[in-house]
């Protein structure tokens, strides 16, 4: 038997089940793109293909299939073991009253009292990667259609550059000035010191997997970021409208050190409270365990040491 990976990312989940939901791969590794791999570690995942989950990594749901299977005798590829609940691997919550929700407990006696005060809230995941966004349909159930993307919802951000975007309203996250694509590596806001892995060029197959236009893996490059800024523009509307629209904004993020005195965690909270009186926020905080990847990361985009050390 051999394990296979499937990312997260391409997949949703329900009942220890999941369901491919655009073109993908499953690989022997988390490590490689599939297109190093050879025909005999990676397997074409075709939509609404099934698959029973063994077990969860940040990134990765974690699979096994049959040696003997057949992928001619059935439009999807499912899974014939005895299920194994998966384990949150490496996701840690720590509560806080003044930072994540929890649910409260139902009172009948305070139903009537409640039933008419407004408490419409949203979680909008912001990053530091895209592990966030897997938490929020994970975790939360929050997906298409009733979840319109974010702009951190599929990038590599850092706290200081969310602070600086809400600071100045997103004025200088599509400025062209400060989009920079070597390419080599991921496609930068040398401003807000971004990363856009899911918009660089061949990155991930994802121009084949996405079926960007005309499959063009420089959809979003050419043009002077034409396809990029149209989109990022209509995730920063995106965010806009769900903090316009709802009392309660939960932010999910996540963070080498669950740290709640975290100097730009404080200075984003008194910002979004002064900027947006009358409205709630809440930070769920998740656990980043992989602090020299993090630190990497915030180094290649461009952040100086000793904001990473602040980031930490």
């Amino acid at each position: 038997m051999t394990i296979w990976y499937a990312y997260k990312r391409h997949f949703t989940f329900k009942n220890n089940i999941i369901t491919c939901i655009f073109p993908s791969w499953l690989k022997v590794t988390s490590e490689k793109h599939s297109s190093k791999l050879s025909e005999t570690e990676k397997k074409e995942v075709k939509k609404g293909d099934t698959f029973l989950v063994l077990e969860q990594h940040i990134s990765y749901y974690i699979v096994q299939l049959p040696e003997e299977l057949n992928e001619n005798k059935s439009k999807n590829l499912n899974i014939t073991r005895n299920n194994i609940i998966p384990k949150e691997n490496n996701i840690i919550q720590k509560s806080n009253e003044n930072n994540i929700i929890q649910k409260p407990k139902e009172n009948s006696k305070n139903k009537k009292s409640t039933s008419t005060v407004s408490n419409k809230k949203i979680y909008i995941s912001i990053g530091w990667r895209c592990d966030s966004a897997v938490r929020r349909g994970n975790h939360y159930k929050l997906l298409s259609p009733q979840y319109k993307t974010c702009p951190f919802d599929l990038m590599i951000s850092n706290l200081e550059g969310i602070v600086k975007c809400f600071e100045d309203d997103f004025q200088e996250f599509c400025n062209p000035e400060y989009l920079k694509y070597d390419g080599k590596g991921y496609i930068k806001n040398t401003y807000y010191h971004f990363m856009f892995n899911h918009e660089t060029p061949g990155h991930a197959d994802l121009h084949l997997k996405e079926q960007w236009p005309g499959n063009d893996k420089y959809h979003f490059t050419k043009n002077n970021f034409k396809n990029f800024i149209e989109r990022y523009n209509r995730r920063i509307s995106n965010l806009r409208n769900f903090i316009n629209e709802n009392d309660h904004i939960i932010f999910i993020i996540q963070m080498v050190h669950l740290n709640q005195n975290n100097h730009y965690l404080i200075k984003l909270k008194n910002l979004l409270k002064k900027k947006y009186p009358g409205k709630q926020f809440s930070f769920d905080i998740f656990h980043e365990p992989k602090k020299d990847f993090f630190t990497n990361h915030m180094s290649i985009a461009g952040v100086s040491k000793e904001n990473i050390k602040l980031l930490l």
